[in-house]
């Protein structure tokens, strides 16, 4: 097990992100639901790995429950991850799902925390796996494998299920099953059937994710969603969040925005706001009238840094059209002549990249030494489509099973 690109665990100076509870005051902060490890015999670079990562996660904060989340949470004995109700004010918690085997939780009911969907691996024969798809039926309570939502999984199709419409009791389920790019559809667990047509669709690029109510008059309505192009964006449908965004665009152009919190009256509006030449900063939109900066996670930095930033494609030597994004320094023009490029390729290979700030910093640091970056979305990166996702011919084992949901 290792943490960092150096000789040993931890020696690579990088960014570490976890998640803290705080009080009100803020001036104590603990790091959030972890798993007591220090008692435990273990390997001192694996404990050092732990305390580097974490080893708890959020999964569903509960937005209608003052007291209680559905948080992620590794046993450092066994390294097999449990899922539980925790309690904010008591710190105690109860076991929703115990980790471990071939069977992995999907959603949470975002009301009660009750578990929704699973997936299990099954073999097949052959070396291959089932992704098997299981919803609890509400008559008997118990999860039924569902045929049209399972597939092999060397197929490597997505199949998300995200959400449920409560009046329905219908499933809303991102996947390529009928298509290159993701797309959001409606899935009815009584007839097994999926509608005649997608609930969104992309001409060109993958639904990411929905956006859904989380206050109690909008809770659970479908608010918006993003689509994963160069860069996310978010498009509202709700009127009301509609015109916010709106409003928030208005007042930083050339900025990408994002709305992450909101009270029942959208009297407070939390949102960030970034782009590639200026970092992610923190903002409170007060009665729609006033805004409030929190803070930037690099103050001193100068956008003028920065130059330009490009979404481009090239053709493979087998035709293949490749995606990529291109960074140049600031003040460059195509009259001062070729420049110096560096090919800076991401990792995975199950993985982008996206236009906007980069977190790593090498992009910005190597432009403003001159350097021209290209970033190649090469065979066998995701969310640009599954062809360009199979094209990187890598196979899939179960233990890969989680990056085809």
């Amino acid at each position: 097990m290792s943490c960092g690109e150096g000789k040993r665990t931890g020696a690579t100076k990088t960014f570490v992100f976890k998640t803290y509870l705080t009080d009100g005051s803020h001036k104590k902060f603990d790091e959030a639901f972890a798993a007591k490890s220090s008692k435990i015999d273990m390997p001192e670079d694996m404990r050092r790995c732990l305390e580097l990562a974490g080893t708890a996660s959020l999964v569903n904060p509960l937005p209608l429950d003052p007291d209680n989340v559905i948080i992620r949470q590794l046993d450092p004995g066994s390294m097999v991850s449990n899922y539980l109700l925790y309690n904010l004010r008591s710190g105690e918690s109860r076991l929703l799902f115990k980790g471990g085997g071939r069977s992995e939780p999907g959603l949470f009911d975002p009301r009660t925390g009750e578990l929704l969907t699973r997936t299990q691996l099954e073999p097949v024969g052959g070396g291959e796996y089932e992704q098997q798809v299981l919803i609890r039926d509400p008559e008997s309570n118990q999860f039924v494998v569902h045929p049209n939502l399972t597939r092999k999984l060397s197929e490597r199709y997505t199949v998300d299920i995200v959400g449920r419409d409560e009046r329905s009791g219908k499933f809303y389920v991102l996947t390529d099953l009928f298509s290159d790019k993701v797309q959001a559809w409606l899935y009815d667990p009584a007839t097994r059937t999926f509608e005649d047509e997608p609930l969104l669709a992309h001409p060109k690029y993958s639904i990411s994710r929905l956006i859904f109510g989380r206050q109690p008059s909008d809770f659970g309505r479908i608010l918006g969603f993003a689509v994963d192009g160069p860069q996310v964006e978010v498009t509202y449908i709700d009127p009301r969040m509609q015109a916010i965004q709106a409003l928030l665009e208005k007042n930083f152009p050339a900025q990408s925005v994002m709305i992450t919190g909101y009270d029942d009256g959208l009297g407070k509006v939390l949102f960030t706001t970034s782009s590639h030449r200026d970092p992610p900063a923190y903002h409170l939109l007060l009665d729609r009238k006033r805004i409030v900066s929190l803070g930037s996670r690099l103050p001193s930095f100068k956008p003028e840094w920065v130059g330009e930033q490009r979404w481009v494609e090239y053709r493979a030597r087998d035709g293949m059209t490749i995606p990529a994004i291109l960074d140049l320094p600031a003040g460059w023009t195509p009259a001062q002549g070729p420049l110096p490029a560096i090919v800076h390729p991401h990792g995975g290979p199950w993985s982008r990249d996206y236009m906007g700030w980069d977190v790593s910093g090498w992009v910005p640091f190597l432009t403003s030494r001159g350097y021209a970056v290209l970033r190649p979305q090469y065979r066998g990166s995701t969310g640009l489509g599954r062809a360009l996702w199979l094209a990187g011919g890598c196979g899939m084992g179960p233990e890969d099973a989680g990056r085809s949901r």
